[in-house]
């Protein structure tokens, strides 16, 4: 069974989930650690990646979700509402784990996809969620080569920018909105 609640503080899960996630995030074009100054070594990274989610729980506009499956932490997500797109929540940052029987396959799973649609609209109140990812990175390839895959939502639009911090990269903003 899996659950999805918000963090009022970052669960004992948070080291563990950083070490299973460091290797993804250190790809290339998952996560630029330009933005968050560069830290050095493993340690370094997982402060600053800590320090960034007690920053989205202490934020009025942020928040911490957590994610579990038969009483095993499997995600933390870090989020933000914005004032001017109050109906989607931005995923900003996601550290995932592996399972009870050591697996993340939960993350195509009907259930996890239901569970984390009912959290977004009634606890939430919002239609939908959005992620923010590099162009031409793993994750914006994985979001468009499954399309509309999902059961249950629609990618209902994207948006491109290029930070100052990184002129050289764009950025996409994917959104995606949930089906009646």
């Amino acid at each position: 069974m899996i659950t999805v609640t918000e963090c009022n503080e970052l669960p004992e899960s948070f080291d563990s989930l950083f070490d299973q996630s460091l290797e993804y995030l250190d790809r290339e074009t998952t996560l630029d650690w330009r933005y968050m100054g560069n830290p050095r070594d493993a340690a370094a990274k997982k402060e600053k990646v800590r320090e960034i989610y007690q920053e989205h729980i202490d934020a009025s506009e942020s928040l911490v979700v957590c994610w579990e499956k038969d009483g095993v932490t499997i995600h933390i997500g870090a989020g933000s509402i914005k004032p001017k797109d109050d109906k989607y929540i931005q995923w900003n940052y996601g550290l995932f784990g592996k399972d009870a029987t050591g697996s993340k396959s939960f993350l195509h799973e009907p259930e996890y996809v239901r569970k984390t649609a009912e959290f977004v609209r009634n606890t939430l109140g919002m239609d939908g969620y959005s992620v923010s990812c590099q162009k031409g990175g793993s994750i914006y390839d994985y979001h468009f080569s499954r399309a509309n895959d999902f059961e249950g939502f629609e990618r209902s639009g994207v948006t491109y920018t290029n930070p100052d911090i990184a002129p050289e990269v764009t950025l996409a903003i994917i959104r995606y909105r949930y089906l009646d």
